[in-house]
């Protein structure tokens, strides 16, 4: 994208002289596709040791991705279509797998999965997509999994001001989530969420609005929480997670710094550009050895400030927060 918004990635059909729109064929949700596009078809398309680069010029930031090896199928130009392959993103090997149904049939439908190699952790996608075009809305079931979140975490935060090596050692547990997922061009929706990070299980929704400023709130039902665990120097004895997964990211961290720990950067803080709010519910929370029990708490983030409108909780002994 460029400074003042704009991308060089929208393709639009060249208007003729006299500013009648093209037309051709039947229309695939808002794609025109002709009889003749119908019969192309793609056994396989192969692409190997590609690259990728994004350069964000607005922000000041480039995104690669490498070692791209894919192969790409189409039964026609409508559809349905295939990708499947590996790549190289932030470091971290991937893999990834895509099949969709035909355009033009009604909604069509869209199956996607992404997984860290190694077993560190997949994402699933299974559900349609309304029309082709601006107007279309993806909507279906999500599904995320991590055999040690923090691992997984620090992975992808290489490089960002020294935030991977200040993840909390307790995030070093297996990870699930599972929602239903909406999403479109003006933001989106994860609801009926159901979460668990090793023996915490959590519910809730997260809304996304993409206004001129992004907003988002999330609303989150915890049963119990041992925080003493998760904000611990060392990973909660019964967890079964590799603890030092991210040992060699530490290292080369400590090496790139002559030798010093990674340290966020000076002036580092929280975003500007967009809003946020959290309300917080939690049945039972085991911290510094006492138990608070009906923790609530609402707090909103705006214009790079956190405002805590409530926070409450049942005392050991009775009292009240």
């Amino acid at each position: 994208s460029f400074a003042d918004g704009g991308t060089n990635l929208e393709f639009r059909p060249e208007v003729p002289a006299g500013g009648a729109e093209p037309t051709s064929g039947n229309e695939a949700g808002g794609v025109a596709v002709s009889e003749q596009d119908q019969a192309i078809r793609l056994d396989s398309v192969v692409i190997q040791d590609g690259t990728v680069i994004f350069r964000d010029q607005a922000a000041g930031t480039i995104e690669r991705i490498e070692n791209l090896d894919l192969t790409l199928k189409a039964a026609s130009l409508k559809g349905p279509f295939e990708a499947e392959g590996s790549m190289t993103a932030r470091g971290l090997p991937l893999e990834l797998a895509l099949k969709t149904g035909r355009m033009g049939d009604g909604p069509m439908a869209v199956a996607f999965s992404l997984g860290a190699m190694e077993e560190r952790g997949r994402l699933r996608f299974n559900g349609a997509l309304s029309e082709m075009g601006p107007d279309g809305e993806l909507s279906g079931r999500l599904e995320a999994e991590s055999r040690d979140l923090r691992a997984l975490l620090a992975a992808f935060m290489q490089g960002n001001g020294g935030m991977a090596s200040g993840l909390p050692a307790g995030l070093a547990q297996p990870f699930n989530l599972e929602s239903s997922v909406s999403l479109s061009q003006f933001g989106g929706n994860l609801g009926d969420m159901e979460l668990a990070l090793g023996e915490t299980r959590a519910t809730g929704a997260l809304n996304l609005a993409l206004a001129e400023q992004p907003r988002a709130d999330l609303a989150l039902v915890v049963g119990t929480m041992d925080l003493d665990a998760l904000l611990a120097g060392e990973a909660p004895a019964q967890v079964g997670g590799d603890s030092t997964a991210t040992a060699p990211l530490a290292a080369a961290t400590k090496a790139e710094n002559g030798g010093q720990p990674d340290t966020p950067e000076d002036g580092a803080g929280l975003p500007e550009g967009i809003a946020a709010s959290v309300d917080l519910i939690i049945d039972a929370v085991a911290y510094n050895g006492a138990i608070l029990r009906n923790l609530r708490a609402n707090a909103v983030l705006d214009n790079g400030e956190i405002t805590v409108n409530q926070i409450g909780a049942l005392l050991p002994g009775g009292s009240e927060l």
